[in-house]
């Protein structure tokens, strides 16, 4: 199909649940699962998706059986309905309002994306490729002054180029840099950096809890109290909305484990298919994904006031911890891991000092991660707020486009 074509999912487990929609930018190929459509003549192809988009609960309801908790969306029952066709220049108009909430929304998601990566590059050079360290080790060697090789490896700069940075800049660098050692030690975990510790990180917890449902589970509930379950588990600033679950509020005050505090590190602890296993990690906070809410029983939240959440959520989701973790859940007739898998996994531990100033500088790369997320949500309801009302012609898109653009 060429581009601008729409795609929509007519068969699935998922549609029971939920209807996406979308719109090529080039030529594809797509299976059965999916039907497209391409606009006729007088009717934009963006509009057209839009339009579609703004009916999913309708279309939702529109979903038959086809067996094994499979959804059906039959073909005649799409094409009977109907989408309202202003003419062309209200549909450019409608277009432009949605796109640039659309915009915004995708240009958060980048700059989260990079903060993350941001974030990630500091924790892998730190604590994982031991950059500093081995500048030092390096300089050393060279007869160079290992502070200023290490103040290069931390900051990216030339040492020619340290000399030009601002007098408080370069003194925060010299501190950031003595903080690490200029020898590398032997350890189970092969070379760390001397002075740093391999240690279990049950002994630096604070809080390893998990949380639970109603007997019978959450389906009969539509409101209440949010409930995050394992498939929430997504990263930092990651959240699916519409796979919301609710716990009645009278159970969340009873409950005695559970409950999310801010910048909680949550770890997902069980499920999936024999032999799969695939732990994954998430920190959530600041008001993201809900000012109040708890997870359930297949979900671990965890606090250490030694490492600091931002050491603690960027440290288990390292590479090597996971794979202990797949490694140890597989082993389970029931896939997943418990408190002890956890509490013996082998942490790299560097000095206090070392992670009080990784979590001061990441910190504030999480709040924007955070925050944005928050103002992604809120650009999302805005959106499909707007959306139906704007094609019905309730409010004017005219008026929408001098308002509300400029302020977005």
């Amino acid at each position: 199909m060429p581009a601008e074509t729409i795609l929509f999912i007519v068969r699935g487990m998922s549609l029971k649940k939920e209807f996406r929609v979308g719109i090529t930018t080039r030529t594809v190929t797509f299976n059965q699962d999916l039907k497209a459509l391409v606009a006729c003549e007088g009717i934009l192809p963006l509009y057209l998706a839009y339009a579609i988009k703004s009916r999913t609960s309708e279309i939702l309801g529109m979903v038959g059986e086809a067996g094994h908790g499979t959804g059906v969306l039959p073909t005649d029952r799409i094409e009977s309905l109907l989408i309202p066709v202003p003419e062309i220049e209200e549909q450019k108009r409608i277009v432009h309002v949605i796109k640039t909430l659309d915009d915004k929304i995708e240009l958060n998601r980048q700059i989260n994306q990079t903060l993350e990566q941001i974030a990630q590059t500091i924790f892998k050079s730190w604590f994982v490729d031991f950059e500093p360290v081995k500048a030092k080790i390096e300089g050393k060697a060279a007869g160079r002054d290992p502070e200023r090789a290490a103040m290069c490896a931390i900051s990216g700069k030339l040492e020619s180029e340290l000399d030009q940075l601002p007098p408080e800049q370069y003194q925060q660098l010299a501190a950031t840099a003595a903080l690490f050692p200029d020898e590398l030690v032997e350890s189970e975990l092969g070379l760390i950096p001397a002075g740093w510790e391999v240690s279990p990180l049950g002994d630096y917890l604070d809080v390893l809890a998990t949380g639970r449902r109603p007997k019978g589970g959450v389906s009969a509930f539509r409101e209440g109290i949010p409930s995050v379950g394992a498939e929430s588990i997504n990263g930092v600033g990651n959240f699916d909305y519409s796979k919301t679950k609710f716990i009645p509020t009278d159970f969340f005050e009873k409950m005695k484990s559970g409950l999310v505090e801010d910048y909680d590190v949550l770890l997902y602890k069980d499920g999936g298919k024999p032999g799969d296993f695939k732990p994954r990690v998430s920190l959530f906070g600041e008001g993201f994904p809900f000012t109040k809410f708890a997870i359930n029983e297949h979900v671990f939240r965890m606090r250490s006031s030694r490492l600091g959440q931002p050491f603690l959520y960027f440290q288990l989701g390292y590479e090597r911890v996971l794979a202990d973790l797949r490694h140890r859940g597989a082993k389970a007739a029931i896939p997943g891991i418990n408190q002890g898998d956890v509490n013996t996994l082998n942490f790299l531990i560097p000095k206090k000092e070392l992670t009080a100033e990784f979590n001061e500088v990441c910190s504030s790369l999480l709040k924007k991660i955070l925050t944005g997320a928050i103002e992604m949500q809120n650009l999302a309801t805005l959106r499909d707020t707007l959306l139906p009302m704007l094609l019905s012609g309730e409010i004017a898109s005219n008026f929408i486009n001098g308002k509300m653009t400029q302020a977005i």
